[in-house]
């Protein structure tokens, strides 16, 4: 078989591919990699731009859900406790505030002074709650007046929710003029307490931040005599504050900053400053005379 000529546009002539070899073509050839991938053409590639699609979104729907994992079980029941306290404490409310609420106002309370009534009294219990756990986070002694406060807040708010169900023939006058004696005066009482309260939480704040606790040196008087003070084992006094810095400096010297930061809640400038007071005690110790 001849090959024909073929002449292109500057009056060359070139021979033509033979009829066997022309049916070998299969078109333009495509660019890699294909269109059907998700590898996206660089677009400073000198070689031509090609449509390529976006991600697959059910395939990457797929793999999303294929990374969920069901919640274990006690995930479930905390959250379904967290839920049920959260719901029983709103409903809870919103009725011992109605209570409280329509007792003022039978006691001759203005519009004022019946709607924040109930407020300051389950206000009290919540405060002095928050000091306690504030208190027990920290490993440090319950304020007296928190549990004062939280206990008077408990019976007030029982007492009121109480007597608001009971007929009016039942309490005497002079029992209603205690009660609205005892509804007057709360207010004032309730600010008080509230303001000692929050003035010993800023003085335990301060001391869970800066570690100035009241602490013996039991630990460091045992050490310098060797374990024997001569009169066999003294009982370990009783410690009015607690740095749990100090302690773990004590107890763990090997440990670095940012471990004893992170197991106390502090800073790490915490830690060096009550590391740099721990190794000034134990120098001043070793130097004193006997």
């Amino acid at each position: 078989m001849t090959a024909a000529t073929l002449t292109d546009a500057n009056g060359l002539t070139h021979p033509a591919a033979p009829f066997s070899l022309m049916l070998l073509q299969r078109g333009p050839v495509e660019q890699w990699p294909r269109a059907d991938t998700d590898i996206d053409t660089t677009p400073g590639d000198p070689a031509p731009a090609v449509a390529v699609p976006g991600k697959r979104p059910v395939r990457d729907a797929l793999a999303a859900l294929s990374r969920l994992r069901a919640p274990s079980g006690d995930t479930v029941i905390a959250w379904a406790m967290t839920g049920s306290a959260a719901a029983v404490i709103l409903f809870a409310a919103i009725v011992s505030y109605s209570h409280i609420h329509g007792l003022a106002t039978t006691h001759h309370e203005d519009s004022t002074q019946s709607h924040l009534l109930p407020l300051s009294i389950d206000g009290v219990i919540a405060e002095a709650s928050l000091v306690l756990l504030f208190a027990a986070r920290h490993k440090l002694d319950a304020p007296w007046l928190a549990r004062a406060m939280l206990w008077t807040g408990i019976v007030a708010t029982l007492a009121a929710n109480a007597v608001v169900a009971l007929p009016q023939s039942w309490i005497s006058p002079v029992a209603n003029a205690v009660i609205g004696a005892v509804l007057s005066a709360w207010p004032a009482g309730a600010f008080i307490a509230s303001v000692e309260l929050v003035m010993l939480l800023v003085r335990d704040v301060r001391a869970v931040a800066t570690g100035d606790t009241e602490d013996d040196n039991s630990d460091d008087a045992d050490d310098d005599n060797g374990g024997d003070s001569g009169s066999g084992p003294k009982p370990r006094q009783k410690r009015t504050g607690n740095d749990p810095v100090t302690t773990v400096l004590r107890r763990h010297p090997d440990w670095d900053d940012d471990k004893i930061a992170t197991k106390c809640g502090v800073s790490k400038r915490t830690v060096l400053r009550r590391r740099k007071a721990l190794e000034e005690a134990k120098a001043a110790q070793a130097f004193a005379p006997d």
